[in-house]
């Protein structure tokens, strides 16, 4: 029966491609899907009267090998067959967001294989490198009076100062009794490593193998990466940054504890964010909070804690009134279904 079927369309597929021949048409290649263009991120004008979005078509590169090249196109909403490209060349640009002030586009590129901000400016003049963090920019979003941007930057445990909040989990071993060979060089450590010499040095030893991937190391639960396998914990935290050239970066949040989504209030003085206090190993944790803290990452405290529920997307009113995220039951995993939910953003109280 499957025979049967398969050569009957083989048939008509030949017959089709015989009809085409005869009118002129030539049938569709697989190189011929190669030319669809497709668009995303698209974000409105303050004033509603452009929008810019990302428009990624699929070339060849030096190599001569087919990938994906992503520039930013802008549109009259007016005029919608008015359109203007705003960034040329094979790049990868994403995720526009104009200023509030409307006289700003803020972009993702990478630079040097980091994704960074970049900031083209709408009356004219090149596009310029905002950012220079080592890890690359997670998430951004524009201060509403426009003079600054906060982001997000994932930070590697073995940078974090201090000691986390939970008890170490190797049997027979205490945190820091190895030297930390990621952040400090040979002659600053204390031990040395020596693979015949005594515990300490045996240790100091497989330790510095380990900082080189030499081999990869694993003692964590959660390891399974998007892309590869993640054997060393990270946090991501949160920056400010003033949009002119070279400005730089102030970090205004520390410590083992990642931060998620976030918002500016409408005022600018405040940031609403998600996270979690690990009070245990972070894989053990699959749960997330609303946090409160000053434009400066001062007085952070915690907000919203909903038993069972991870808290996410924190969106202030445009009153600053009310605070609109997403929650989801955590003992319905399988289903992994979000809930809309409102929240006073001054008297904490919470409406479904």
């Amino acid at each position: 029966m499957r025979k049967k079927t398969f050569s009957t369309l083989a048939i008509c597929f030949l017959f089709t491609v015989s009809l085409w021949a005869q009118n002129g048409l030539e049938p569709v290649k697989t190189t011929d899907l190669l030319k669809l263009k497709t668009m995303t991120g698209i974000d409105i004008s303050p004033d509603e009267s452009q929008a810019v979005f990302v428009l990624t078509s699929i070339e060849k590169d030096r190599k001569g090998e087919y990938r994906y090249f992503r520039n930013l196109w802008l549109v009259d909403l007016d005029k919608t067959d008015k359109l203007t490209q705003l960034t040329f060349g094979k790049r990868s640009d994403s995720s526009p967001a104009w200023s509030p002030d409307g006289m700003f586009i803020a972009f993702i590129r990478p630079f040097e294989d980091k994704p960074q901000i970049w900031i083209l400016p709408i009356t004219g003049g090149e596009a310029f490198r905002l950012t220079d963090v080592e890890n690359g920019v997670s998430n951004f979003q524009w201060v509403p009076n426009s003079q600054k941007i906060l982001f997000a930057f994932i930070i590697p445990e073995w940078e974090i100062q201090g000691k986390p909040g939970w008890s170490y989990e190797r049997p027979g071993r205490n945190r820091g009794d190895v030297p930390n060979w990621k952040k400090d060089s040979s002659k600053e450590n204390s031990v040395k490593p020596d693979p015949d010499g005594n515990i300490k040095e045996i240790r100091a030893w497989l330790a510095k193998n380990a900082s080189e991937d030499n081999p990869r190391v694993f003692n964590r639960q959660d390891l399974q990466g998007e892309m590869s396998l993640q054997n060393r914990l990270s946090y991501s935290h949160l920056f400010v940054v003033e949009v002119k050239s070279q400005a730089e970066a102030k970090q205004i949040t520390h410590g083992f504890q990642s931060f998620g989504s976030f918002d500016w209030s409408p005022d600018s003085e405040k940031i609403i964010c998600t996270s979690a206090d690990f009070k245990e190993h972070p894989d053990r944790i699959d749960d997330s909070d609303l946090w409160i803290m000053n434009s400066d990452g001062s007085d952070l405290e915690l907000f919203l804690d909903w038993e069972n529920y991870r808290v996410s997307s924190p969106q202030y009113s445009p009153d600053g009134k009310t605070i609109l995220h997403t929650v989801r039951d955590q003992d319905e995993k399988g289903y992994a279904l979000s809930q809309l939910a409102v929240i006073s953003a001054h008297a904490g109280l919470r409406f479904n």
